[in-house]
């Protein structure tokens, strides 16, 4: 068991190679500055151009109780606590985990390219189709955790 990797630490991983796993997905395996090898998946980070061999900053953030390791790479462009002036497209309801509901946002990121965020919290008043200045709160799964509240 590795108890030298720590929640909400960066560490350079190595990206190894990438498996497919049948009926749930690929995989990056990474391994860590101490030796060990952690999951992530693809499909997240599709787009930072991830590639065999890089090393690759990481956060940690999450350790389940089974030891499971959760990785968020870092943005290609964006960082954490730093505050953008973001053009938020459209905002959405969405059906959540134990009958809740969340909202999600549609923004235009740095390339013109549509992706989703999620607001940090949900009382905050974006508006859509304007232009706003949101800090980057973290990321999770490769989408931006939003804020307005700056």
């Amino acid at each position: 068991m590795e108890n030298k990797l720590e929640q909400y630490k960066s560490y350079y991983f190595t990206v190894k190679k990438t498996i497919s796993l049948p009926a749930i997905g690929k995989y990056y395996v990474m391994q860590s500055p101490f030796g060990s090898n952690h999951l992530m998946p693809v499909e997240p980070y599709k787009d930072y151009n991830i590639k065999t061999g890089q090393n690759l900053k990481c956060y940690i953030d999450k350790i389940n109780c089974t030891g499971k390791i959760f990785l968020e790479p870092e943005h290609p462009y964006y960082k954490r606590d730093e505050v953008y002036n973001i053009f938020i497209i459209q905002i959405s309801d969405t059906f959540y985990k134990r009958g809740k509901y969340r909202f999600n946002l549609l923004i235009e990121d740095y390339k013109k390219n549509r992706i989703e965020a999620i607001p940090f919290n949900y009382n905050e008043k974006f508006v859509p189709n304007q232009i706003q200045k949101c800090k980057v709160i973290r990321l999770k799964k490769g989408k931006l955790v939003l804020s307005i509240n700056i």
